[in-house]
């Protein structure tokens, strides 16, 4: 049993479940999700409480090991647990890589977001970022994409046709399948989205280092998708 803060203990606790309610996507839907409602009581002080729990189709985390993608749920208690000031170090200031031929809009948020790290605007990095990838996924004329299931494998509609989807999960899927990028790439750059959704959705503020990893990324990226079939060796 997953255990979640209890406002009276000031503490994470086991409960007991007393009511539930449940709502879902369709079958049929293109989006799948899923989301639960408890009323829940503390086993150790008997406090009542609310207890949400979400899941939908975008929620997944790439196991290295197995070499699967495993969807987790997000739980939110109310009264929610107070949030803790990150610890936040940031050893040094970036400096801007210089792209001679990634295209000029793309060009300029990857500087935005180098100047929001170095400000500390970890928030606004975040979204930048995710804004690059929407970029080039517009930038190499994406307009959609396959959709993977839980166990990696491309979703097949009643038809017998591979499900597409227009959004940002699938089109950066049509990056992999256009041979922009390969499929590690994008399992990386789905992390990315993930990590904009979550900054946007849940008003989180991301550590350092995550932002860190995620320019990184992206740098990586713009390399190979614009600079490195430029590159002659020779000359």
């Amino acid at each position: 049993m997953k255990k979640v803060y209890c406002q009276n203990c000031n503490n994470k606790t086991k409960y007991e479940v007393l009511r539930d309610f449940k709502t879902a996507s369709n079958i049929y839907d293109e989006f799948h999700w899923e989301h639960k409602y408890y009323i829940i009581q503390c086993l150790g002080c008997e406090t009542i409480a609310f207890l949400t729990e979400y899941c939908d189709e975008d929620q997944w985390e790439f196991d290295e090991h197995t070499k699967q993608r495993n969807l987790y749920s997000e739980f939110t208690v109310y009264p929610e647990e107070p949030k803790k000031e990150p610890n936040i170090i940031q050893k040094e200031n970036l400096v801007p890589k210089k792209f001679t031929d990634v295209t000029s809009y793309i060009y300029n948020i990857y500087i935005e977001v180098i100047k929001a790290y170095n400000s500390k605007s970890y928030f606004l990095s975040a979204l930048g970022l995710r804004t690059i990838v929407e970029a080039m996924c517009k930038d190499c004329d994406i307009s959609d994409g396959y959709v993977l299931n839980d166990d990696g494998e491309k979703v097949i509609n009643q038809s017998g046709e591979i499900v597409r989807s227009k959004k940002l999960n699938g089109l950066i899927n049509g990056l992999h399948e256009n041979g922009h990028i390969t499929f590690k790439q994008s399992n990386v750059l789905h992390q990315v989205r993930k990590l904009g959704n979550e900054t946007t959705h849940d008003i989180t503020f991301p550590r350092p280092n995550t932002i860190l990893n995620g320019i990184n990324v992206i740098e990586i990226i713009l390399h190979e998708i614009y600079q490195l079939d430029k590159i002659n060796i020779t000359e």
